[in-house]
Parts: structure tokens; C-alpha cells; sequence
């Protein structure tokens, strides 16, 4: 029973639409109507400028990490604070108050990783950052830093640091993260993805990525 309340609360604290929220309280405006059309921090950066991205990203964060160190304070399993993880970044990316769409999962998951190791969560964020700053990529440095992230998480595994039940967050939130930029990643092979800079149009719905 109370793996599926905290389960319940990760999925209802992931759906929270922070970027939507934020951008509306900022610049008065539907975030998912402009820019990316995206509803996190990269999208939130262009069209509300960076002190309602930095609130966003925190946000986003704390509704991956807070449910895992609940879990981890009150469940006994290693699996149970990994699924309760899953369960926030899928109320992040199908939002119960947005008709189950939203982000990308990228930072609660992150959130959900700097819970359950710290280290490789710092070495993801710092890795994604550094390529966002390089490029100018959002989607470029969310990528690789995920990848960097579930390699780190791997080899604490394979070291014996971390439980073998944590392979669940190496595998699923990747292949979540990868098919959730798989437009990106298309855009990113054709040269014609958007920098952080650019995309502060309205946008149809159908162009959103």
C-alpha cells in the first residue's frame, strides 16, 4: 500500500506543469504556443528569460528527486524508489493537468537519478551543461548527457556501489528521453534544429518538438 501511494504521489508531483505555470505567471503566455512549443527550462529560457528557466529547472528537478528520497526513506526494496522515479518522470512527460502531454522527462528524471546516486547525477547535469553551452543545443546536451548519466550509473553497478535493480533507470528513462527527441534528433542530423537562442515564435502545434 504504501509503494502505490508514493507511487501515486510521484506521478501526481510529476504532472505539475511548472513551465506551463511559470510562463504564464512571467510573460502571460500559453509556453506552448511559443518557442519549441516545449513545456521545460530551454523553452521556458527563450521565451521568459533565464530567472524563470532557473525556477522551472529546480522545480522540475524536485519533482524527480523528492519522490525517490521518500521512497528510499520508506520503502525497504531497492526497485521501489527506481519505479516511484518512473513514475514522476511519466507524470512529467503525460501531465494529468495538461491531457497527459508535457515535457520530456529530462530533468525530473535527472531529479530521480541525483537521488538514487548522486555522483552520476552530478556528472549528467555537468555533462549536459557543458554541451548546451558548447552548442547552444538543448536537445544535444540532454542527450548526452542522459547517455553520460546511465554509463555512470553503470559502472557504480558494475563496481558493486550501487544495487543491480538500478539497471531499471539506466534503461527505461534513457529509451523514454531518446524517443521523446526523436524529431531532435532528426532536426540535429538535418542541421536544422533550433539553438537555445532561437524559436521565440508562435508555434503550431504540429511543428512542436
Amino acid at each position: 500500500m504504501t509503494f502505490l501511494v508514493l507511487v501515486l504521489i510521484a506521478y501526481l508531483l510529476g504532472s505539475l506543469p511548472t513551465g506551463t505555470v511559470v510562463a504564464k505567471r512571467v510573460k502571460k503566455v500559453d509556453i506552448r504556443e511559443y518557442g519549441s512549443g516545449n513545456t521545460g527550462a530551454a523553452n521556458v529560457l527563450r521565451v521568459a528569460g533565464p530567472k524563470a528557466a532557473a525556477v522551472v529547472f529546480t522545480l522540475d528537478v524536485l519533482k524527480g528527486l523528492i519522490p525517490v528520497v521518500l521512497a528510499r526513506s520508506f520503502l525497504s526494496s531497492n526497485v521501489g524508489p527506481v519505479l516511484v522515479g518512473l513514475a514522476a518522470t511519466a507524470g512529467h512527460t503525460w501531465s494529468l493537468f495538461l491531457g497527459f502531454k508535457g515535457g520530456k522527462g529530462v530533468l525530473t528524471s535527472l531529479g530521480s537519478l541525483l537521488a538514487l546516486a548522486p555522483l552520476a547525477g552530478v556528472i549528467s547535469a555537468a555533462t549536459g551543461a557543458i554541451i548546451m553551452a558548447k552548442c547552444r543545443y538543448s536537445s544535444l546536451g540532454s542527450l548526452i548527457g542522459t547517455f553520460v548519466g546511465a554509463v555512470s550509473l553503470c559502472f557504480l553497478i558494475l563496481t558493486g556501489r550501487k544495487p543491480a535493480a538500478y539497471l531499471i533507470h539506466v534503461l527505461i528513462p534513457t529509451a523514454l528521453i531518446v524517443w521523446t527527441h526523436r524529431e531532435n534528433i532528426h532536426r540535429l542530423l538535418s542541421g536544422t534544429e533550433n539553438r537555445l537562442e532561437q524559436g521565440v515564435e508562435k508555434t503550431p502545434v504540429s511543428s512542436k518538438d
